[in-house]
């Protein structure tokens, strides 16, 4: 696979790996964007978990029954228990039983004061969690760039880029692929090395914010709410919550992260020509032809021994 002198169509091994390269390139420009940019919080929103927002839809439930409660339901633990598996059902899992202190109080207080007071409990959690979601992911980009940015230029460097040609120039060569197929690509082939690497440098900052402390501090009540209304009540066992939130938020930076890399991926294709670049990176994402003597030049700009058929790529 050595450069030749003669100009004429490069071989397809040898567009292959000036495209393998160029998707290297592609991906390390992105990912620096943005991380950049992450680091303001108008790009950088974690949504709250899904098991929160079936919790507000609880706590919406839990106020219009305390509404009802005063006219018919009775203040003894069998009466509230039954209101309970009748308003919410098993449809939401328990998610009542989840938020805690219902089991302890049933019997001391009339349905009405432990739906309101359980709302109310549900409702203060849950609005802690989101003013702190709002600024996490941000935080941990800002706090962590340097070291975001060296982990996904190692995994870019460790990226197989299948069939890079295709993802640069379209799978049937007419660039009528997706604006973001080296993206995607990445994503799908990397995602679980970048979760466990980035997982590991974010991990302290995590354990230090009150995200931590509040979802944990949720967890074990909901957990001990269960086995409380399974004993006292003789409710159903629910299942526990199992959510990693440590990974759930390594996972939704990552996301945001992929949005952001999509965009700029689609924006830089049409017009890749870079000042950072040797030409090689313009001329596979343009419609030009691409000959023996540009991929010499490749060969140079690169630094790969001529002599010889490794390229480093």
């Amino acid at each position: 696979m050595g450069c030749c002198g003669s100009i004429n169509k490069a071989t397809d091994e040898q567009v292959k790996d000036m495209c393998k390269w160029s998707c290297r390139q592609m991906m390390t420009r992105l990912s620096n964007h943005a991380i950049e940019l992450a680091g303001d919080q108008k790009n950088m929103q974690i949504p709250m978990p899904k098991e929160m927002g079936d919790l507000r839809s609880v706590s919406t439930n839990l106020r219009q029954a305390a509404t009802e409660s005063g006219s018919h339901v009775t203040s003894t633990t069998e009466g509230i228990a039954k209101q309970v598996e009748a308003r919410l059902g098993s449809t939401i899992g328990g998610l009542v039983s989840r938020v805690g202190g219902l089991a302890a109080d049933a019997s001391g207080f009339a349905g009405q004061k432990i739906y309101g007071g359980l709302a109310d409990q549900l409702d203060g959690i849950l609005d802690k969690l989101d003013r702190t979601f709002s600024k996490l992911g941000a935080e941990l980009c800002a706090s962590k760039k340097s070291d975001m940015i060296e982990v996904f230029r190692d995994v870019i460097e460790k990226g197989t880029f299948r069939d890079a040609l295709s993802l640069v120039r379209g799978p049937k060569f007419d660039f009528a692929g997706p604006s973001d197929a080296v993206t995607k690509e990445f994503f799908h082939t990397s995602r679980d090395l970048l979760v466990e690497r980035l997982a590991l440098i974010v991990q302290a900052d995590v354990n230090k914010m009150n995200v931590v402390v509040l979802w944990d501090g949720l967890v074990d009540k909901v957990n001990a709410s269960n086995q409380a209304l399974t004993s006292v009540m003789g409710t159903q066992p629910k299942e526990p919550i199992k959510l990693d939130i440590n990974l759930y938020i390594v996972n939704q930076v990552l996301d945001k992260l992929c949005e952001a890399m999509k965009v700029r991926e689609g924006e830089i294709r049409k017009a890749p020509k870079s000042e950072e670049l040797p030409p090689t990176f313009a001329l596979c994402f343009s419609r030009e032809p691409i000959d023996s003597k540009a991929y010499e030049q490749f060969c140079k700009d690169i630094a790969v021994d001529l002599n010889t058929t490794t390229t480093h790529i």
